[in-house]
């Protein structure tokens, strides 16, 4: 969320739902960028667990590529 991104996270305990609400409550409009991972196949990596530890290890990588 570049400049906004302290005020629109989604971080700690903070519900989904709660996240959801705040950003849409906005009054004037921000920029999000999006980038697409390569997909990976979850029947591979193993059980819930396994496919967000996969999932966030992924997502951390591609975020400190971008820094």
């Amino acid at each position: 969320y570049g400049g906004e991104a302290a005020a629109l996270a989604w971080v700690g305990d903070e519900h989904g739902v709660a996240n959801f609400v705040k950003v849409l409550a906005r009054r004037r409009p921000f920029a999000a960028t999006l980038h697409f991972l390569e997909p990976f196949d979850p029947v591979r990596v193993g059980d819930r667990k396994a496919i967000a530890a996969t999932a966030r290890e992924r997502i951390d990588a591609a975020m400190r590529a971008l820094q």
